[in-house]
């Protein structure tokens, strides 16, 4: 995969080409005093990849900015005594949707004591494969942070098989990260499922006690529904949310995956730095 294309798939992943999208409906918005034809472009444009984002919001507010840019096109064509004020609703929200999708997705502001242990329940992107020259992010972040880490994740699991992994984590306080679901959603899991597996492991593991941290999934065009499930459950649950550019980092930018999926030891070590930082405030080596 080229550099270029790994870094626009991160963008789309990573959910960042949502607020790409709300620029150009704003600059449209704009362009649109001076060309109807040009400022409906860029807006139309900002609306596809405002979409093609996956962000995880309520698919009303979608339906909000497609209304919003409707209704400014038609006043800028026939309605022109109204198209300031709908100058004005559109870039409200615009602003609007911008800042709610930040808020959500903001680094979480959370200390883990070195003195937890830790667990990580995952799949191949986390999994220690067996061989001496691998270092994993897992192993990367115990050696720099000085944490106890045991890590359970397996290739090829899922959600189901996180239950498994979660069998016999020592009494809390037991710090475990989540790094799962990906599979479930290569592999066609309806959205239904999705939930209810996830609300299986997340039951399970806070009703152990243990305090969880969840890797959102990066996700593409039409996934935004998982991505929501993960956000709703997690709150329902007590569950801290690694926000979603953490991972689609790892795998999209340049050099971080060996095959389009896999880490590499670039990848590894980028990723360790990212989960020491925002769970321990530490910078792994």
């Amino acid at each position: 995969m080229s550099d270029a294309l790994g870094v626009a798939l991160y963008f789309v992943a990573s959910g960042d080409v949502f607020f790409l999208g709300l620029g150009l409906v704003a600059a449209g918005v704009v362009a649109g005093r001076r060309s109807v034809r040009v400022g409906s472009s860029f807006a139309w444009s900002g609306v596809a990849l405002a979409v093609a984002s996956a962000m995880p919001i309520h698919p009303a507010a979608y339906g909000l900015l497609i209304g919003v840019v409707l209704v400014w096109r038609l006043t800028r064509l026939k309605l022109r005594r109204l198209a300031r004020p709908a100058d004005a609703v559109a870039l409200a929200c615009v602003v609007g949707l911008a800042a709610s999708a930040l808020w959500e997705q903001r680094a979480p502001v959370v200390h883990v004591a070195t003195e937890n242990p830790v667990v990580v329940i995952g799949d191949s992107l986390s999994a220690d494969l067996g061989s001496p020259a691998e270092v994993t992010w897992p192993r990367l972040v115990a050696a720099s942070v000085g944490v106890a880490m045991s890590n359970r994740a397996r290739a090829g699991a899922t959600l189901a098989d996180g239950l498994r992994q979660a069998r016999d984590i020592p009494q809390a306080p037991t710090a475990v990260l989540v790094e799962l679901g990906g599979n479930d959603l290569l592999d066609g899991t309806t959205q239904a499922s999705f939930e209810g597996r996830l609300r299986a492991l997340l039951g399970t593991l806070t009703g152990q006690g243990h305090r969880v941290f969840m890797f959102e999934l990066p996700l593409l065009p039409l996934q935004n529904g998982y991505g929501r499930i993960q956000r709703q459950v997690g709150r329902e649950y007590g569950v801290v949310l690694i926000p979603r550019r953490v991972l689609a980092g790892a795998i999209c930018l340049p050099g971080h995956a060996t095959d389009g999926l896999h880490l590499s030891a670039r990848g590894h070590a980028w990723l360790a730095r990212r989960v020491a930082k925002l769970l321990w405030g530490r910078d792994a080596a």
